[in-house]
């Protein structure tokens, strides 16, 4: 009788692994490793980010939600457009404390280090103009496709109202930050987490518990939030 369930339980283990294959961007099978950072690291808070926790922060409520995006992941785009606009809405209101956690693994598929730099650029709006944040957010993964330069990157956040980031976009300022950010999330372990480190993205997060459902499933994911994750 053991033979079949150990079948049943290698095909379903085979068939969630495809599942999440479809629906995230994965970092392994060939990806580069983070550059090790030569400089020294922001520590602390400014703005919106928590340096310290690799992430870009909006919102105070109880219900603490993390995502963990690559900037050219398409998989993170479809996130964006379906529950981007949730997300902020949940912070805003206090519901939830909204962690952004910008990752750069897939610079692999980039000559320009397009990941790094809209990573970087993320960072920079929420330092100087953290109101901006989640417009920013939402403005790079529509301008996905175009893998924007530093200019049009600063150019999305004048659109959003965030011009006082133009020149720390210009700079490439939290490049290496995001690296690193990347590195330790890859690596884990992840702090308050049921899982041991990110394994693609987008990965959701409620209370410390990953989301598996749909990720374009706004109702299914406003419930899991609801939930606390449960």
């Amino acid at each position: 009788m053991r033979r079949p369930l150990k079948r049943t339980t290698a095909v379903l283990a085979l068939a969630l692994t495809a599942t999440f294959a479809l629906s995230a961007c994965s970092p392994f099978g060939g990806a580069a490793p983070a550059p090790t950072p030569t400089v020294a690291l922001p520590t602390g808070t400014s703005g919106a980010a928590d340096f310290d926790a690799f992430s870009l922060v909006v919102g105070n409520g109880s219900t603490p939600v993390s995502v963990y995006l690559d900037p050219a992941c398409p998989h993170c785009a479809s996130l964006e457009d379906a529950a981007g606009e949730t997300l902020a809405e949940l912070a805003t209101t206090g519901d939830i404390r909204y962690s952004i956690h910008p990752l750069t693994f897939m610079d692999r598929n980039s000559d320009s280090m397009y990941s790094s730099r809209a990573a970087s650029a993320m960072t920079c709006v929420a330092v100087e103009a953290s109101s901006s944040l989640t417009d920013f957010v939402a403005a790079v993964f529509e301008n996905q496709s175009s893998q924007l330069d530093d200019a049009g990157l600063a150019e999305l956040a004048d659109g959003v109202g965030a011009s006082a980031a133009a020149d720390c976009i210009a700079d490439q300022t939290y490049v290496a930050w995001a690296q690193a950010g990347t590195a330790a999330a890859l690596t884990g372990p992840i702090a308050d987490a049921e899982i041991e480190k990110v394994q693609g993205t987008p990965t959701i997060l409620v209370s410390g518990r990953p989301y598996e459902g749909d990720i374009t499933d706004v109702d299914e994911l406003r419930d899991f939030i609801a939930s606390d994750g449960r």
